[in-house]
């Protein structure tokens, strides 16, 4: 009897021990993918309890700038890493614990070509162009008219082609009808982080009759 108290106590002290050191642990909570030159929060929790040295770490540290705050259980933390693609790591360092994450950094997507400005004639198809470069697997292009967002159907149709230096984007006018403002906004989950605008003016169309003159009427019945 005394032998099995001894082994059921030694196996309560084992039980509480497995129990306390698996919730010793520290928490990373952290998107695995960010956009460059953008702000982005993330923590590490220490569920044991407080620890006076507990601390954040960021490598490289000369690529992302960082700003903690500190708590009895918790840093929360911002980093803004610089442009580029590569990736870094988080270290959350307790005193006797150590737990890391890594994540990747994504170039900021920018528009590289300039802003268009055509000129045609009532009626006719204009298409624009943005060019587009990052990763488009992390951004979406809206076209915007008005302020108002541009949906694909009879008056508009858009596409997309990839090659090497990016993804050209258009927007196809079916049928102009008046001048105006189109513009290119580039959105990540940040929100807009670039656009361009383009300006389509419309003229004369040159094909239509030039009005009649009452005198043109009246000499056309006599003399012709």
């Amino acid at each position: 009897m005394e032998y099995c108290n001894v082994l059921w106590f030694t196996w309560c002290i084992l039980a509480l021990s497995a129990t306390g050191k698996a919730t010793d642990k520290i928490v990373i909570d952290f998107p695995s993918d960010i956009i460059a030159g953008k702000e982005n929060s993330g923590s590490c929790t220490l569920t044991s309890g407080k620890d006076d040295s507990f601390a954040v770490t960021i490598l490289p540290e000369k690529k992302c700038k960082k700003e903690v705050k500190h708590s009895d259980y918790r840093l929360n933390f911002t980093l803004r890493c610089e442009d580029g693609s590569y990736n870094a790591k988080i270290q959350c360092d307790a005193s006797d614990h150590l737990e890391e994450l890594e994540f990747k950094v994504i170039p900021k997507p920018k528009i590289t070509t300039k802003p268009t400005n055509v000129t045609t004639m009532v009626g006719l198809p204009v298409t624009l162009s943005c060019h587009v470069k990052g990763d488009p697997d992390h951004y979406w292009v809206g076209w915007m008219y008005r302020d108002s967002i541009i949906q694909e159907g009879e008056q508009y149709a858009t596409s997309t082609a990839r090659s090497t230096r990016g993804t050209h984007h258009y927007l196809t006018i079916h049928s102009v009808k008046q001048s105006g403002n189109y513009v290119c906004k580039v959105y990540t989950i940040h929100g807009t982080v670039d656009e361009t605008t383009n300006n389509v003016t419309v003229e004369n169309d040159a094909t239509k009759p030039t009005p009649t003159s009452l005198m043109d009427v009246v000499y056309k019945l006599l003399f012709s």
